[in-house]
């Protein structure tokens, strides 16, 4: 059995809670440093999952559409909004500057 964690229980972690709040720019810089190690951990958990879903798709020869839909049911069945993904990205982008 594996020791990694699950997407799900990263994203529900109770320090997921700072990760959110930095990405909303609502907590002190400490707090957003504790945080920002985990908040890379899933934004990778999230890419490598996502770039499983869209290798899988091309592998079947289905069009840019079904990717795309396949792409939107891992954020539906995940029950993540993309945007929270894409600004959790540029967060911690921006502290790398």
């Amino acid at each position: 059995m594996s020791n990694e964690k699950s997407l799900s229980d990263i994203y529900n972690n109770p320090s997921t809670e700072l990760i959110k709040s930095a990405i909303n720019n609502d907590n002190t810089s400490e707090q957003i440093d504790i945080s920002m190690h985990n908040s890379q951990v899933f934004l990778n958990k999230v890419i490598d999952e996502l770039c499983n879903v869209y290798n899988k798709e091309v592998m079947k020869g289905n069009p840019i559409s079904s990717i795309l839909y396949s792409i939107e049911q891992y954020f539906i069945n995940k029950q993540q909004n993309p945007e929270e993904i894409i600004n959790l990205y540029n967060k911690l982008n921006k502290t790398r500057e």
